[in-house]
């Protein structure tokens, strides 16, 4: 299994998750109550809605960087099983902030 299938199935089985496309073009977008707050960016990339709050937190890591076209974004790369758990962590900040 690919590391983005692993990450998909974490999130997957949050509860209240839907998978559909992103506004954004990607097959793989995550959304709940409504509200999208996750998608891939080809197999090694995720681009994450998350408050400038928590996104200070993480800029300092050369895994992560800006969306240069939404600053309620950041894109964080993910290369071996250790990067991936590491995201999944961020994705689930991002989940617990549109569930508040």
């Amino acid at each position: 299994m690919k590391l983005w299938e692993k990450i998909r199935e974490v999130i997957m089985g949050w509860p209240d998750i839907i998978e559909k496309p992103s506004q954004f073009g990607s097959p793989h977008g995550y959304y709940t109550n409504g509200v999208g707050f996750c998608h891939f960016h080809g197999e090694n990339e995720l681009d994450i809605k998350l408050s400038r709050k928590l996104q200070k937190k993480f800029l300092d890591n050369k895994r992560v960087l800006q969306n240069p076209y939404s600053d309620e974004n950041i894109l964080v790369r993910f290369d071996v099983e250790n990067d991936a758990d590491w995201a999944v962590s961020i994705v689930k900040l991002a989940y617990e902030e549109v569930k508040k």
